[in-house]
């Protein structure tokens, strides 16, 4: 059955960051699932579901401090390149780019 909304519901909206280059870093423009057109949020008002890895993406994995290249993505997966050679699906969630985990070391 389809949840009825009311007029003051808080409800969640899928979307996808449409740009990152905003002149506000509070704000962030997303475009919702099955839109075509961006809005301008508060990333107060945001929770991210996943992050997004393009292939070829130097990534580290935030448990094991592996590093490796992104292969392939779908959805919430990524299948990563270690250095040591081998190949895994890991989830994005579980994941790092390793410029941010180089600049959380340096912190």
């Amino acid at each position: 059955m389809t949840q009825k909304f009311r007029q003051g519901d808080i409800v969640t909206v899928r979307a996808t960051v449409s740009s990152d280059d905003s002149y506000d870093p509070d704000r962030a423009y997303v475009r919702p699932f099955g839109s075509h057109t961006d809005i301008f949020v508060s990333l107060d008002a945001t929770e991210m579901l996943y992050p997004f890895f393009k292939v070829r993406d130097r990534v580290v994995g935030k448990e094991t401090g592996f590093a490796g290249a992104v292969v392939a993505t779908f959805d919430d997966q990524c299948w990563v390149r270690f250095d040591s050679g081998s190949l895994a699906t890991i989830q994005a969630t579980d994941l790092v780019l390793e410029e941010q985990k180089n600049m959380e070391v340096a912190a």
